[in-house]
């Protein structure tokens, strides 16, 4: 059975949107996407020292990650590809949001074999860490994206503002949507 490595943030689930929106109704000023050049909120958006404590927080708000929408398509392709395919999640979320995390995912009845939480430049190790050969591999994150390319794994690459600066390879294949996603599965052999 082939293994496909899927990010959450970004792929499954639109983080972007939903802090985005949080840090409009707590800052009090408009965060848009457009403006999200790069991965990280903090070099995107001026934050002054107070700011900055408010938002690093953020990101340990349960509530705000559990009211993260799924991206429309997600789950029916999931799905399908789980007819086939082992399906590894691997995500570089905090630690402390793992319970609602798993249950966000229950909840959403996203199908799925193992889940990984990776911090730092750990998650395109994976494969060698954890001995999983990914036959491909869903990532919005340019630089994971660009080193699982480089280990030799075909990447569909969700199109973003934040990654738009990648160099091309030939392991990596932008992608707009989940229909799309599914269409280049189906039209391809890339599994």
């Amino acid at each position: 059975m082939t293994q496909i490595g899927i990010d959450i943030d970004g792929i499954i689930a639109d983080t972007d949107t939903a802090f985005r929106k949080r840090m409009g109704e707590v800052f009090k000023r408009e965060f848009p996407r457009d403006m999200v050049r790069e991965f990280h909120y903090e070099n995107c958006f001026k934050f002054n020292r107070k700011e900055m404590d408010i938002f690093c927080n953020l990101f340990l708000d349960k509530e705000l990650w559990k009211s993260i929408k799924l991206i429309k398509g997600a789950r029916p392709t999931m799905a399908s590809l789980k007819r086939k395919h082992s399906l590894i999640i691997i995500t570089g979320r905090p630690i402390e949001v793992k319970d609602v995390t798993l249950e966000w995912l229950r909840v959403k009845k996203i199908p799925f074999d193992k889940l990984y939480f990776m911090q730092g430049r750990q998650k395109h190790e994976i494969a060698r860490v954890n001995k999983h050969k990914f036959s491909l591999f869903l990532e919005d994150h340019p630089d994971y994206a660009y080193r699982m390319a480089n280990d030799g794994v075909r990447v569909l690459l969700m199109d973003y503002p934040w990654n738009q600066r990648i160099k091309n390879h030939p392991n990596i294949q932008r992608v707009k949507n989940w229909k799309q996603i599914n269409k280049i599965l189906k039209d391809s052999r890339l599994l």
